[in-house]
């Protein structure tokens, strides 16, 4: 990769605006928005920014499962829950941590009571929260874009308890090649453990009959 696509890709990290970047990188303007759409398309540009995403994203700590918990917080914010139980509008450091994160701005007015005395104020509060509907809109696309790519996953025959080791390794490894979300290894894993249980009952079941009928064999010899 030149140093002038490596600064390409310093410059669309700052706002993921390709054209804007391409600008910035000292490409011509009249031709920035192709530049920046012809380099995008480019496997080291590619690859170089994907890095760089995942590096950010560890060092911040950030997580698709932290992502997504977040903007259902927001998707499922209760405005009721701003009020107590005698409908008065609760401190802002009374709030729970769910409705301050869905909570944008707040705004105080204070101005002169209506027919009041002079140097009587009321104090009006003006609380608006993020945008629902994107939020929502956010976490559809999610949930309908994995389901559109979503990628099989083979797990081999679970024959005997034996087997059990091999599956959950399995798992692990769709986890870490990115086929599966770790909530999907979870799920899978909790079925698995709750198969093998059943065929360890089923052998159980089977030990204790072979050892009866033995011991009626027995009887009757």
């Amino acid at each position: 990769m030149t140093p002038k696509q490596r600064r390409f890709v310093d410059e669309y990290l700052i706002d993921f605006n390709a054209t804007q970047a391409a600008i910035r990188t000292g490409y011509a303007a009249g031709s920035a928005e192709v530049t920046g759409s012809r380099l995008l398309r480019n496997a080291k540009v590619q690859t170089a920014i994907s890095a760089a995403q995942q590096q950010q994203t560890e060092k911040l700590g950030i997580t698709v499962e932290g992502v997504l918990r977040a903007i259902a917080r927001l998707a499922s914010s209760d405005v009721r829950k701003l009020f107590d139980e005698a409908g008065n509008l609760r401190s802002i450091h009374d709030l729970s941590d769910e409705i301050a994160a869905a909570v944008a701005s707040v705004e105080v007015v204070i101005r002169p009571m209506p027919g009041g005395k002079r140097g009587e104020f009321e104090h009006i509060h003006k609380v608006r929260f993020w945008d629902k509907n994107v939020a929502l809109t956010n976490l559809a696309r999610y949930v309908l874009d994995r389901k559109a790519r979503l990628t099989p996953f083979k797990l081999s025959p679970l024959e005997s308890p034996t087997d059990m080791p091999k599956a959950m390794a399995a798992i692990v490894a769709a986890v870490a090649a990115g086929e599966l979300t770790s909530a999907e290894a979870s799920g899978l894993s909790r079925l698995v453990e709750t198969y093998v249980k059943a065929l360890e009952a089923v052998d159980f079941d089977q030990r204790i009959r072979a050892l009866e009928e033995n011991a009626k064999r027995d009887e009757t010899t």
